[in-house]
């Protein structure tokens, strides 16, 4: 879902699947939008 402000709103039980918190990485594909994990989110604090 998107919101207002245009903020997608992932459910909770994927992004506790996939261990997301804070941060992602996305990445803008021809026909879709990748959502993953930030691997180095240890180094960001």
């Amino acid at each position: 879902m998107l919101d207002r402000a245009g903020r997608l709103q992932l459910p909770s039980d994927y992004t506790t699947a996939l261990d997301m918190r804070d941060r992602v990485l996305l990445e803008l594909e021809e026909d879709h939008i990748q959502v993953r994990p930030d691997d180095n989110r240890s180094q960001n604090g």
